[in-house]
């Protein structure tokens, strides 16, 4: 069984392909022209073992944040597309991974629309990204319809 998936997502602000294949072997192709975004889901695929291709182009003269989250919505797409009826996978993972300056913890289950995120993302920017937009995506790589804290949800 394939377990690969391809998806195109254009808006008024941005226009995202991803292609995955969750039984590659860690090579990927990432441009989205957010330096950061681009390591970190470099690293993703990397350590992941799927290959991943990313292409985003978006208005970053304006914001980030269109750019981030529309990649998170094809990211959550791609895998929920790439994965069909789960037969065969483990339910739920949880890991721990020391780094430079923190410890990062990950739980994840594929029963609950969830992924717990490092506590060091802050209401701040990092490397330019505004951590709430990259809080955000992770919610909507693991298929959550959120938004930014005070928006309604219509």
């Amino acid at each position: 069984m394939e377990r690969c998936s391809s998806i195109h997502r254009r808006t008024a602000e941005t226009d995202i392909r991803v292609s995955l294949d969750l039984d590659g072997s860690g090579v990927y192709t990432i441009h989205t022209g957010i330096p950061f975004l681009d390591h970190m889901l470099s690293m993703v695929a990397r350590h992941g073992f799927f290959d991943l291709e990313v292409h985003a182009t978006g208005d970053l003269d304006v914001d980030y944040h269109h750019t981030v989250e529309d990649v998170g919505i094809c990211l959550g797409q791609a895998f929920h597309q790439a994965m069909g009826n789960k037969q065969g996978m483990r339910r739920y993972a949880s890991a721990s991974v020391p780094l430079e300056e923190m410890n990062s913890s990950k739980l994840f289950s594929w029963a609950l629309p969830v992924i717990v995120a490092p506590h060091c993302i802050s209401t701040c920017s990092t490397a330019g990204i505004d951590t709430i937009s990259l809080r955000l995506s992770l919610r909507r790589l693991a298929g959550q319809r959120m938004r930014r804290p005070g928006w309604s949800h219509a």
